[in-house]
């Protein structure tokens, strides 16, 4: 039997702004890719490359038929592409070219895909522009003041931050990511989802505890955005860099106040404040974008992404870690 030449795809941000579908060569045979530049490191994206021609986008089309003012876009350097991200749920969408042609090839991020399974396919690391961009990444106010302390034996702070700036921070690790601590300590754990937010967000999670191991600083009040998904247990949310749509972590609020009190009697002492001092650091946007690392997947609600009448969401989720404890 002869193969498929083409295949459609649908996909769609996780809100549902922007839905299209897609023809391409099956993703079995052609692999997907990522490139370890500073703004595909932090975005996490999986690329595939068709021409504009080849994509039917059939709600939140905008004004050049890939989203252009329905989408929220970001430049930097030249300017000559533009990042375009939902402003919603924080979906990275596309890489779109400025002056790009009806013939002209669009970076269109596969994890918008439904019904695949990313992690079985080929991906093919590329290496970035050959020729620096003078990108330095944004550093966190209180980093010098930080790194002066001393640290107890196995701890390592990592610094993060979206890719403009507007978002920075610094991950004081209770044990050192790259290995399991002594076994009386919680050991971290870094750890990715395929549940619908979370294979779109592409987030790298770790758990720092408490919350404050995680200093931030934000320089807009309105430049943290935070994502609550329709689906799941609403436990946290999502948040992301409102100008540039690098995901920094999830807001963990724990369980709402009627779930607590329907809690069995042996649980009934179960303080839900332990659940709402914990904080989900996005890996990618600290360990990996303090040094620039790659990676793919994230960790989060759930919800595993399927098809609904929105076409959006699924059941649940399926983690893997990174790093064992």
């Amino acid at each position: 039997m002869a193969e498929v030449d083409t295949k459609t795809y649908e996909g769609n941000c996780h809100c549902g702004a922007i839905k299209f579908s897609v023809v391409l060569p099956p993703l079995e045979h052609t692999p997907l890719h990522s490139c370890s530049c500073s703004i595909c490191t932090k975005k996490g994206y999986l690329m595939v490359f068709p021409p504009k021609s080849a994509i039917t986008v059939t709600k939140g089309a905008g004004t050049d038929g890939l989203g252009a003012g329905v989408l929220a876009e970001y430049a930097f350097n030249s300017k000559q592409v533009s990042h375009r991200f939902c402003g919603t749920c924080g979906t990275p969408v596309a890489i779109v070219r400025k002056d790009l042609a009806d013939d002209g090839v669009v970076a269109l991020n596969a994890r918008l895909f439904r019904d695949v399974d990313l992690w079985s396919f080929e991906v093919k690391e590329d290496p970035g522009p050959t020729t620096p961009l003078g990108y330095t990444s944004p550093v966190f106010p209180g980093l010098a003041a930080l790194t002066a302390e001393p640290l107890p034996e196995g701890e390592k702070i990592y610094p993060g931050s979206c890719h403009c700036g507007a978002v920075t921070f610094a991950l004081k690790s209770a044990w050192l990511l790259e290995k399991s601590g002594p076994a009386d300590m919680e050991n971290n754990q870094v750890m990715e989802c395929d549940c619908s937010t979370c294979i779109r967000f592409a987030g790298i999670y770790t758990y720092p505890r408490p919350a404050s191991r995680v200093p931030m600083h934000i320089s807009s009040p309105d430049a943290l955005a935070v994502y609550f998904s329709p689906v799941g247990n609403a436990y946290g949310g999502t948040t992301f860099c409102r100008l540039c749509g690098c995901g920094i972590g999830q807001k963990v609020v724990g369980p709402p106040p009627e779930r607590v009190a329907k809690l069995p009697a042996e649980r009934a002492g179960d303080d839900p404040r332990k659940v709402r001092d914990n904080a989900g650091a996005c890996a990618r946007a600290g360990l990996c974008a303090g040094a620039d690392g790659g990676g793919q997947g994230g960790v989060g609600e759930g919800e595993r992404r399927g098809e609904e009448e929105s076409g959006e969401f699924g059941g649940e989720g399926v983690c893997r870690a990174w790093v064992s404890a």
